[in-house]
């Protein structure tokens, strides 16, 4: 012991421990900074407690944050799920204990194609896997693909993405956030260069979204020298920035705007509207479906539901849907007139004369007098009015 303490002496550096009032004082500022900013990734959180002046900007710094961060889960007081690791996942097949299970869950997770008839393909390719977490919220909303390449993307990764994308009758547009240091700057121009020698034949438009010089210096961003051992260092200069700098939420709006400049919010509405709407049809053809479906309490709706869902012959299916409204003499003009409207936005989405009228005679039997009372009053205007303007 004395040998290790002759040649390893004791540092004349005393370092000052935080007071229980201070690590609160700091645990207490994370919380907020993690509140505003969920989800975000350990590193994220760091960069913002340095600009907050929390710790100091240093590994040791970092240290200090990931080990409160991870206390403050460990004690409940900070939600697990307030911060994102993508860097580790879980392979599991989806199973379901019934036909009927299977049913249900492709009725709550069905998704319309918000791109089918868009002019534009878009995709937003991420440096690193660890904020994959952090951008997903928004690529998942607008049904836009988030491609993780880790640095630099594999041959067999830029050979199926260039694979689509050549097979596309539209332009491509691929939003890049990676570091801003030699290496990511270079990840960033080998994945273009890679896409356009894969898919010649494709319009490519590849766009550094982040992070930027400009964005350096206009949000003031934390920076870090740039590593001398990085051998494309050279002439870069001593300034680097890592994508964990920008704050989560500001990275998020800075996705969200470049995927909006292809799908504008008015149309992002209109269909997710359309999305409500036939989400509601698959859960009346789930209901349909389950052998166990509660039948109506009274009589009179009983009488009702026979006498709207007739057994259908051959010929009657070629009627147009809206005329099996007319006989209908309980009623008014108004609940009929809906119904019309109702079928004919139906059969605007691609649905069967046949299946709207299952449709509708299956919610006409469940005792809805107008399409408002099934889906609800506000739900149906926007669909009407939506409607209207695209016809």
């Amino acid at each position: 012991m004395n040998a290790v303490r002759k040649f390893y002496p004791a540092s004349p550096i005393k370092r000052a421990r935080s007071t229980k009032a201070e690590v609160e004082s700091r645990r207490d500022a994370l919380y907020d900074i993690v509140a505003e900013s969920k989800p975000a990734t350990v590193r994220q959180v760091y960069y913002l407690a340095t600009v907050a002046g929390l710790v100091p900007k240093t590994e040791n710094g970092y240290g200090m944050v990931q080990t409160d961060l991870t206390l403050m889960r460990r004690a409940g007081s900070l939600p697990y799920d307030w911060l994102a690791d993508s860097t580790r996942w879980e392979r599991k097949p989806r199973t379901f204990n019934s036909v009927e299970q299977a049913l249900e869950d492709t009725a709550r997770l069905y998704r319309k194609a918000l791109w089918a008839d868009a002019d534009a393909y878009v995709e937003v390719w991420l440096e690193k896997d660890a904020l994959a977490g952090v951008v997903y919220p928004i690529t998942e909303k607008f049904d836009v693909s988030l491609m993780v390449a880790r640095g630099y993307a594999s041959l067999s990764f830029l050979n199926e993405a260039a694979k689509y994308i050549a097979t596309l009758d539209r332009p491509a547009f691929i939003y890049h956030c990676g570091d801003y240091d030699p290496s990511g700057q270079d990840a960033a121009r080998a994945i273009e260069e890679t896409l356009r020698e894969m898919a010649p034949e494709a319009e490519i438009h590849f766009e550094r979204l982040a992070v930027t010089p400009a964005q350096i210096v206009n949000w003031r961003l934390p920076t870090r020298p740039t590593k001398t051992t990085d051998s494309r260092a050279k002439g870069f200069g001593v300034v680097s920035v890592e994508l964990d700098a920008i704050p989560p939420g500001r990275l998020r709006d800075l996705v969200q705007k470049a995927i909006e400049r292809h799908l504008p919010p008015e149309q992002y509405r209109v269909l997710k509207v359309a999305e409500a709407s036939e989400r509601k049809l698959l859960n009346g053809l789930v209901g349909m479906a389950k052998s166990e479906m509660p039948a109506r309490s009274t009589a009179g709706e009983e009488t009702r539901a026979v006498a709207v869902a007739p057994d259908r012959s051959p010929a009657e299916w070629q009627r147009p849907p809206e005329s099996y409204f007319a006989d209908l003499d309980y009623l008014s003009e108004a609940q009929k007139a809906d119904w019309c409207v109702y079928c004919k936005l139906l059969g605007a989405q691609g649905n069967s004369a046949e299946g709207i009228i299952e449709w509708c005679d299956y919610l006409l039997g469940r005792g809805y007098e107008s399409p408002a009372d099934y889906m609800g009053e506000d739900h149906w205007r926007d669909l009407k009015t939506d409607g209207a303007s695209s016809s």
